[in-house]
């Protein structure tokens, strides 16, 4: 199910390399770190399979079914750490940590599941605009923390926190299936 998602996702990540450079050109960025501080990977791939998976399914059932395949195996073999949190402040913590590709390993990984999650819950709650808004914000002389703060009002980290009990159910749909 996740291949009918893929070209959506890819074709996100051409918007979001739009936005990130304000021009059609991509120019890269000179280290992962630097690219991670304006466009954390929490957000780039979350946020890709967010809306690659709100587009590509036409039911509830066909979305579930495609978080189940696509992310049932990330959980067991790619995600040791992710697999045994169990609270709200440990999730939240991890989610933090995944800021960052190049210090922790399983940050690529755990942030297409948890950056989809969260974003998912952003939308619910917050509306489609202010997401909207968050990616036309991006760009290389900002952080993703200061354009997140500038769209919601309120730090990254409090959306850890809010979504963190969202994000534990989602991995436990995930663990049970």
């Amino acid at each position: 199910p996740w291949c009918q998602n893929l070209i959506s996702h890819e074709m996100f990540h051409a918007i979001q390399d739009y936005w990130l450079t304000m021009k059609t050109g991509y120019t890269g960025m000179p280290t992962q770190e630097a690219y991670d501080v304006s466009e954390m990977p929490i957000f780039r791939e979350g946020s890709a399979d967010t809306v690659a998976n709100a587009i590509g399914k036409n039911t509830y059932s066909d979305y579930l079914a495609t978080f189940k395949a696509r992310f049932k195996e990330l959980l067991r073999s790619e995600t040791p750490e992710l697999r045994t949190i169990n609270t709200k402040e440990a999730m939240a913590s991890y989610m933090k940590k995944i800021e960052i590709r190049s210090q922790f390993s399983e940050t690529h990984e755990a942030s297409y599941l948890l950056g989809m999650v969260v974003f998912e819950y952003a939308i619910a709650k917050y509306g489609f605009q202010k997401y909207y808004d968050l990616v036309k914000t991006q760009n290389k002389t900002i952080s993703f923390r200061t354009a997140f703060k500038n769209v919601y009002g309120f730090e990254i980290d409090e959306m850890y926190q809010e979504s963190s009990q969202y994000v534990l159910s989602a991995l436990q749909i995930l663990k049970t299936s």
